[in-house]
């Protein structure tokens, strides 16, 4: 298996487009924010990791997916997803991965905005040297 999460964190938590666009109280995990006291939060998650060629009997190349989802307080500076979206849109493309899956998400709370995004990519173990 590629260990991408790692790298993948890297790229993430590196990009100055998407921590501007987070602000100083934003942040990247990588799980479900149990607790939604400091907003913004970029969450993420690998949805699939299939490997498809092999080589030498070890994994050569895999398709991956992973999910974003965006959290924000109507009540911050910032009343849209929409900034952190774009500017995570940029990195991932940049990452050369394409975009599959965007939608806002209704939530129970009523000042509370949420959007989902899913991201796709075939990738190599060298491609994260």
């Amino acid at each position: 298996m590629i260990d991408v999460k790692t790298w993948l964190y890297t790229q993430l938590s590196g990009d100055a487009g998407l921590q501007e666009a987070l602000g100083s109280s934003g942040r990247i995990l990588e799980q479900y924010p149990y607790e939604f006291k400091q907003l913004p939060i970029l969450t993420y998650s690998e949805a699939n990791d299939v490997a498809t060629i092999f080589r030498d009997d070890k994994e050569a190349v895999a398709d991956l997916t992973y999910d974003f989802d965006i959290w924000i307080r109507l009540s911050d500076t910032t009343p849209s997803t929409t900034p952190i979206a774009a500017a995570l849109d940029t990195l991932m493309n940049s990452l050369l991965f394409t975009r599959g899956f965007s939608s806002d998400v209704p939530d129970p709370e009523q000042d509370i905005r949420h959007k989902h995004l899913q991201y796709t990519r075939r990738m190599t173990a060298l491609d994260i040297l």
